[in-house]
């Protein structure tokens, strides 16, 4: 597993993040917004469920990446996954946000904090964790049925939030079966915003699961997504938003996330043993 500060970082920031995103589920939309300085609002339905679905989401990344640091034996490849991650969300997102103005307030400076101290203390983490060393050639490895199913469940889904990003969320909204529809500022950017985190869910499934074909490690890895997703559709289920409830499409989606799953699970080889890897780098070799 992930060793040194790196670990350390991960475990750490994801505890701070995942208690914040459960602070915000227990207060609700309303009261969150108003909190972190964007002033009194009260939040539509679509928007609680944006909120909703921005939580559970961020909560799915920060269970991930834990379980990813227990997983990924090179701190070097660990440092990539994060990396990328902070890359889609939040740099991404809070960039995109800071141009817009909600409830007439800009982005709260207590935001700009968060992500600068996210993004700089992993800086300072990766930079001790890897000083000095070198990164090991990757092993070969045997992908099972589980490692298919991340890459093309996790490339699908990835380009499903890609294609949400590419269009506006009034488009969004009738493309994906809820009738036409107008956004606010806010909807907007939660709707950006939650793309952006679903995006960053796969590409931590896809990436984590060219880290190991260990049938454990990669239920580990997976649970979390499936998690959320049965989230949703619980909290979803009973709500109408422009007098449309949930698509169908989102049903078939769902399904055959889960569906394949499953048959992915009852197929995949297990190894007996969890294969040890090297600590994730070469010697370090004296003149």
């Amino acid at each position: 597993m992930a060793s040194g500060p790196i670990a350390y970082w991960t475990y750490g920031a994801c505890v701070l993040f995942m208690l914040m995103n459960a602070m915000n589920l227990h207060l609700g939309c309303s009261t969150a917004i108003s909190s972190w300085g964007w002033g009194k609002y009260t939040c539509d339905d679509l928007e609680e469920g944006m909120m909703f679905n921005q939580c559970t989401l961020n909560m799915t990344v920060l269970l991930m990446l834990v379980m990813a640091a227990t997983v990924v034996d090179c701190n070097f490849f660990m440092a990539k996954i994060i990396a990328v991650a902070l890359i889609i969300n939040p740099i991404l997102a809070t960039v995109y946000t800071s141009s817009l103005k909600i409830n007439g307030h800009s982005m709260p400076n207590i935001v700009w904090l968060i992500v600068g101290l996210d993004v700089g203390t992993f800086a300072i983490a990766s930079v001790m964790g890897l000083k000095g060393q070198v990164s090991a050639e990757p092993k070969s490895l045997t992908f099972g049925a589980l490692n298919k199913w991340a890459f093309g469940i996790g490339g699908v889904l990835l380009l499903l939030n890609a294609v949400n990003l590419s269009m506006s969320c009034d488009q969004a909204m009738g493309n994906w079966g809820w009738g036409k529809y107008t956004c606010n500022t806010l909807e907007a950017g939660l709707f950006v915003s939650q793309s952006l985190i679903g995006m960053q869910v796969m590409v931590i499934l896809i990436m984590a699961a060219t880290a190991t074909d260990n049938k454990t490690d990669l239920l580990k890895i997976s649970v979390p997504v499936l998690l959320s997703f049965l989230a949703q559709l619980v909290y979803w289920k009973d709500v109408a938003i422009n007098g449309h409830s949930m698509p169908k499409s989102i049903y078939i989606i769902q399904g055959i996330v889960f569906g394949s799953f499953f048959i992915a699970a009852i197929m995949h080889n297990s190894t007996s043993a969890r294969q040890v890897e090297p600590t994730g780098y070469a010697p370090l070799v004296s003149a």
